[in-house]
Protein backbone atom coordinates (compact mmCIF):
# COMPACT_ATOMS: atom_id res chain seq x y z
CA UNK A 1 0.00 0.00 0.00
CA UNK A 2 1.49 3.76 -0.69
CA UNK A 3 0.91 5.97 1.64
CA UNK A 4 1.17 9.50 0.90
CA UNK A 5 0.45 13.01 2.99
CA UNK A 6 -1.46 15.46 1.07
CA UNK A 7 -2.52 19.06 2.27
CA UNK A 8 -6.37 20.61 1.88
CA UNK A 9 -6.56 21.28 -2.03
CA UNK A 10 -3.52 19.08 -3.21
CA UNK A 11 -4.45 16.28 -5.78
CA UNK A 12 -3.24 12.30 -6.37
CA UNK A 13 -3.49 11.04 -9.15
CA UNK A 14 -3.73 7.43 -10.41
CA UNK A 15 -2.84 7.16 -14.07
CA UNK A 16 -3.86 9.55 -17.17
CA UNK A 17 -8.26 9.27 -15.70
CA UNK A 18 -8.27 9.05 -11.76
CA UNK A 19 -7.74 12.39 -9.82
CA UNK A 20 -8.28 12.85 -6.24
CA UNK A 21 -8.13 15.73 -4.60
CA UNK A 22 -8.33 16.61 -0.32
CA UNK A 23 -11.32 19.22 -0.57
CA UNK A 24 -11.32 19.86 3.24
CA UNK A 25 -10.06 18.72 6.40
CA UNK A 26 -11.80 18.93 9.60
CA UNK A 27 -10.93 17.29 12.74
CA UNK A 28 -10.81 13.52 12.40
CA UNK A 29 -12.36 13.61 8.74
CA UNK A 30 -11.38 14.21 5.53
CA UNK A 31 -13.44 15.11 2.40
CA UNK A 32 -11.77 13.75 -0.79
CA UNK A 33 -12.84 14.56 -4.59
CA UNK A 34 -12.37 12.20 -7.19
CA UNK A 35 -12.20 12.56 -10.84
CA UNK A 36 -12.76 9.55 -13.09
CA UNK A 37 -14.28 8.53 -16.47
CA UNK A 38 -17.88 6.91 -16.20
CA UNK A 39 -16.95 3.52 -16.51
CA UNK A 40 -14.71 3.46 -13.45
CA UNK A 41 -16.51 2.25 -10.07
CA UNK A 42 -15.78 4.50 -7.21
CA UNK A 43 -17.90 2.81 -4.12
CA UNK A 44 -17.22 3.11 -0.56
CA UNK A 45 -15.81 0.29 1.71
CA UNK A 46 -19.07 0.01 3.68
CA UNK A 47 -20.89 0.09 1.02
CA UNK A 48 -19.18 -2.78 -1.21
CA UNK A 49 -19.00 -5.11 1.64
CA UNK A 50 -22.81 -4.91 1.80
CA UNK A 51 -23.27 -5.53 -1.55
CA UNK A 52 -20.85 -8.29 -1.12
CA UNK A 53 -23.48 -10.32 1.96
CA UNK A 54 -25.96 -9.37 0.03
CA UNK A 55 -24.95 -11.00 -3.00
CA UNK A 56 -26.79 -14.21 -4.02
CA UNK A 57 -24.63 -17.34 -3.63
CA UNK A 58 -24.40 -19.05 -6.77
CA UNK A 59 -24.05 -22.62 -6.36
CA UNK A 60 -21.07 -23.83 -9.04
CA UNK A 61 -22.83 -27.42 -10.21
CA UNK A 62 -21.07 -30.27 -12.60
CA UNK A 63 -23.07 -31.85 -15.18
CA UNK A 64 -21.57 -34.74 -16.97
CA UNK A 65 -23.30 -34.38 -20.12
CA UNK A 66 -23.11 -37.85 -22.58
CA UNK A 67 -22.02 -37.44 -26.36
CA UNK A 68 -24.72 -37.91 -28.46
CA UNK A 69 -23.85 -40.05 -31.36
CA UNK A 70 -23.00 -39.68 -34.90
CA UNK A 71 -23.79 -41.50 -38.12
CA UNK A 72 -22.53 -44.88 -37.97
CA UNK A 73 -21.81 -45.02 -34.17
CA UNK A 74 -24.14 -46.43 -31.36
CA UNK A 75 -26.35 -44.29 -30.49
CA UNK A 76 -28.02 -44.09 -26.45
CA UNK A 77 -31.96 -44.11 -27.42
CA UNK A 78 -33.20 -41.82 -24.64
CA UNK A 79 -30.82 -39.29 -26.07
CA UNK A 80 -31.39 -39.93 -29.64
CA UNK A 81 -34.91 -38.54 -31.11
CA UNK A 82 -34.49 -41.11 -34.04
CA UNK A 83 -34.35 -44.18 -32.22
CA UNK A 84 -36.87 -46.86 -32.18
CA UNK A 85 -37.62 -45.90 -28.76
CA UNK A 86 -39.50 -43.50 -29.78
Amino acid sequence: MLVLSRKSSESIYIGEDVTITVVEIKGNRVKLGIEAPPQVDIVREEIRQRRQQSAPRRAQIEVELPVLSLAGQPSDPVLDPCSAAY
